[in-house]
This record gives structure tokens, C-alpha cells and sequence, in this order.
């Protein structure tokens, strides 16, 4: 709705529309006011036939309701699980440790195997709305267990990897499976509520606490949102997610990492006739023809809400992981020659007013793409299943609950929970200098801009990668260099 200053008026206006949606024989699911961000909105239930007339007739209807300003499809608000638990392997139980330090990380996600080797006695998990019921099986739970298990450990196919996180991870389940349609389930935020008053209130009871009950998660500084909305990309508008993620950074002094979204779309290959021509180009010539399709589609691939936030961190995914090459699928092949790019389905930039985003790129997986066919149109989209060729190890569920599993995933989600592993060892090492007065104690309160100071400003571009994208870029012309370096960062952010 639009929202009004006066509570009695936001009222009426709601009443009105509900009165409209019972002549439809619709219902109200959820309802949310968010006074900080003038956000006032209802999640409804309707028959096909009313969306159906509702676009033959855009002018009539619930629309036509005064205090009505948009009406969109519901937020499919989501983790996506790139990866498939046939392919799961034994992973060694992390090295028994005394007792842990209370949380600085929040993971907003879905809900974690708690017992699992390597996050058993190591979670805080904190589920008011009792998702959990929701789960039917332990091999459901993939999403959070992954998360979690890379934000204590890091990648768990990394050779030389340090001791985990001497910390508890907090962490609120906001998602739960939910049937695709196809035999398979997924993790989303629940359709019969609004996500974004979800997270709204996951904030408050960390920080201030709910019905008069203390605050569940005050030590936390860092928030992890491996997450993005499906149904909405940045169109130079910000969303209501993106804005109430820049109020909540700001209120509660928090470092808030979000993935930047994984696009799905397949990428056509302009100007390759075959297949074979693709595939047996030498590396720079394949990566030359990749950038070029990306470029060309970059309208379409921009990042998904909350992701253009401003104060908070949005991470993509760059094309490295710790799995030496060893082969591909049928019609698949890694499209790039260097590590230091995004990988093909890692949302682009800019965020709002061309501002650098996303801001870091952290390892998403050396991800490959596969061929819809032989011959022109050539057709490629990233593999959502890395199996053993490529992937971050994270740890997971074994297909009859087994709690030693590892499973190889890619995307953004990897590696904004890899960032959050940074961040963590950033503020540790933040807490544990010295309190003398040659070096006085760093306030809390500064500690999430110092955090995010410190992984921005350690990120720097490829020199090599920016000048092989220079000449794709100005290969209609020569452009101004604030107009080169834009579409550099839109692919790499500030590296």
C-alpha cells in the first residue's frame, strides 16, 4: 500500500482492500507495517481467473483500490542447494574443542543438522516460528547445514585449512522445504508469509528482544544472508528489502553480508555455430566468447533483492575453488581461463546510482557450463550440480542422515558464507589485541565498519583479467574510462 503517517488511515485503506479481495473470494495470508521504512503491505490469496483478468484488465479490480501502489507476485525468497546428496563423501569430524566463546555471527538461513561432526555443539539455534516441524527429513536440511558449516570451518576442500572459528554461530531458521512440483523440495521462506517482516522481526528479538524477553543474540556483529529473491531483480529502484537491510545495519551497527544472486537464465552463445567450436577454442578465445554473451545480457543478469542494500556487503562469486581439474560433463565445460572473474551465473552490478556492486568477489566454485545442443542457436547455463568436478566442500546430509557427509556446492551463497569466515577472523583478531595504552581497545561499536573496512580495502582487481576485459568492452568504440571502469567493476567489484 502507499503508506500513510496516520495509523487510523492505514486502517481504512486495508480494510478497503480486504473487503474488495472477499467480493473475489480471496484471503488474507499475512499483513506487515514497518514504520522505519514506510512499508505497509498484505500477502493475499487469489484464484488464477482473478490474476488472469487482473492482466487483461489492469485498471479494474484490486488495483483499482486507491491506497493500492503495486501489486507483485509473492517473494520467492530462497537458498538455492546447488549440488545433489548421491555425490556426498566422508568428511573427518573437526578436533574436539573446549568450550566455545559466545556468538559473533547470525546465519539467517534454513535450518542446520545440528548434529553433525562438524557443527555438533558449535550452533545456537534459535526457531520461535518452530520451522523445524516443517522438516521431514534430514537430507532436507541442506541449505543451512552448508552455511553454517562454511562459515566455522571455510572450504573443507581447502589443503592447508585453519582450525574452525573458536565461536558459536547463532543462527534463526527463515526458511523451509517447500515441494517444487517435481518429486524434489527446496528451501524457501514460507509462501504464506512476508519475508521481509520475518527478517524484520528475526533483528529485533537478536538485538532488543520480544515480549519482554532479553535480546537472544546481543554479542553479534556479523549477519549472514545467503539468500535473494527469485521474483525481483534490481531495476534502478531500491527494493523494501534492500532499504529495511540498510536500516537494520545502521540501528544495530552491524556488518550485514549478502549474496548477490545466482541467474539461472541460459547465455547464448552469438556468433558460435558449433558446439565443437566453443569447446575447442583455446581458454582466452572461450573466455572472450563467454564475456561477450554476459555483457550483451547483462540487463537481465542484474542482482536479486536485498542485494543493491547499501550499507551492507554484497558478494559474488568468483571462478576458483580448491578442486584440481578433472574432467567435465556431457556438453559442459569450464568457460574461463582465470580464477579472478565471476562465475557465469553470478549476478552483475551496478547497485543503486552505479554505485560498485558487488563490492567482493569470494570463491563461488570453478563453475561449468553446459550446451542446450550441438549446433546454432548455441545455448549455455551454468551447472547447479558440481558433483566432483568443481565446487566449495561444505559439510551436508547423507541420503539416509548420515552425519559425516561433505557435498561440493558453487554460487554466491558459498561464498557469502565464505566472506562471513573472513569477516569472523577479522573480528577476532580485532578482540584479541593488546588492551595497553600503547594499544587502546577497539569500541564495539565501531567494530562491523572496521570489518568491512578491512575486507574491502584487502580486495583488489586482477590487473591481467581488467585488461583482457578492456578490449570486449570497447569493442564498439572507444569509451571514457569512468565508463570502462564501471562495466569492469559491474563484473568484478572493487576485486
Amino acid at each position: 500500500f502507499w503508506y500513510r503517517d496516520n495509523a487510523p488511515r492505514r486502517e481504512t485503506a486495508e480494510a478497503s482492500f480486504i473487503g474488495k479481495l472477499e467480493e473475489l473470494r480471496g484471503r488474507l495470508l499475512d499483513r506487515a507495517v514497518i514504520d522505519p521504512i514506510r512499508y505497509h503491505a498484505a500477502l493475499v490469496e487469489v484464484a488464477p481467473a482473478v490474476i488472469q483478468e487482473l492482466l487483461a484488465h489492469p485498471d479494474v479490480g484490486l488495483v483499482a483500490v486507491d491506497d493500492v501502489m503495486v501489486l507483485r507476485p509473492q517473494s520467492m525468497v530462497s537458498g538455492p542447494v546447488e549440488a545433489s546428496l548421491e555425490d556426498a563423501m566422508e568428511v573427518e569430524a573437526a578436533a574436539a574443542e573446549g568450550e566455545l566463546e559466545p556468538p559473533i555471527a547470525a546465519l539467517l538461513d534454513g535450518l542446520p543438522m545440528a548434529q553433525h561432526d562438524r557443527l555438533a555443539n558449535r550452533l545456537v539455534i534459535e526457531d520461535p516460528d518452530e520451522f523445524a516441524g516443517r522438516y521431514g527429513t534430514a537430507e532436507e536440511q541442506r541449505h543451512g547445514t552448508a552455511m553454517a558449516s562454511l562459515i566455522l570451518h571455510g572450504d573443507l576442500n581447502a589443503p592447508d585449512a585453519l582450525p574452525p572459528i573458536r565461536r558459536q554461530l547463532y543462527v534463526r531458521p527463515v526458511m523451509c522445504p517447500q515441494p517444487d512440483g517435481f518429486d524434489t523440495t527446496w528451501e524457501v521462506m514460507p509462501p504464506d508469509r512476508l519475508g521481509i517482516d520475518l527478517m524484520w522481526r528475526a533483528f529485533i528479538r537478536m538485538f532488543e528482544g520480544e515480549g519482554g524477553e532479553e535480546p537472544t543474540a546481543p554479542t553479534v556483529r556479523i549477519v549472514n544472508l545467503s539468500l535473494g529473491d527469485a521474483n525481483r531483480r534490481f531495476a534502478g529502484l531500491m527494493s523494501p528489502w534492500a532499504r529495511l537491510i540498510d536500516y537494520l545495519a545502521w540501528r544495530y551497527g552491524v556488518l550485514i553480508l549478502v549474496s548477490a544472486g545466482n541467474i539461472s537464465d541460459g547465455v547464448p552463445l552469438d556468433g558460435v555455430a558449433a558446439w565443437a567450436d566453443f569447446e575447442n577454442a583455446d581458454g582466452e578465445e572461450r573466455q572472450a566468447s563467454m564475456l561477450r554473451a554476459i555483457l550483451r545480457q547483462r540487463a537481465n543478469r542484474r542482482l536479486l533483492s536485498p542485494a543493491e542494500a547499501i550499507n551492507a556487503l554484497t558478494i559474488g562469486a568468483a571462478h576458483a575453488d580448491h578442486i584440481a581439474p578433472n574432467g567435465h560433463g556431457a556438453l559442459a565445460i569450464d568457460p574461463y581461463a582465470s580464477p579472478h572473474l565471476p562465475n557465469p551465473s553470478s549476478a552483475l552490478g551496478l547497485g543503486f546510482k552505479r554505485t560498485v556492486k558487488p563490492e567482493l568477489l569470494f570463491p563461488g566454485g570453478v563453475e561449468h557450463v553446459r550446451a542446450n545442443g550441438t549446433h546454432a542457436p548455441i545455448e549455455v547455463r551454468a551447472i547447479d550440480r558440481p558433483g566432483s568436478y568443481f565446487g566449495i566442500g561444505v559439510a551436508s546430509p547423507g541420503t539416509a542422515g548420515e552425519t559425516n557427509r561433505k557435498i561440493n556446492m558453487s554460487g554466491t551463497s558459498v561464498a557469502t558464507a565464505l566472506a562471513t569466515h573472513s569477516a569472523m577472523r577479522i573480528l577476532e583478531a580485532l578482540e584479541g589485541l593488546p588492551d595497553d595504552p600503547a594499544h587502546p581497545a577497539v569500541d564495539p561499536a565501531y567494530h562491523s565498519v572496521i570489518v568491512k573496512a578491512l575486507l574491502v580495502h584487502s580486495a583488489r582487481w586482477d590487473d591481467a583479467t581488467a585488461d583482457a576485459l578492456k578490449p570486449i568492452i570497447n569493442e564498439n568504440g572507444r569509451q571514457h574510462w569512468e565508463h570502462e571502469r564501471d562495466e569492469i567493476s559491474r563484473l568484478l567489484g572493487f576485486g
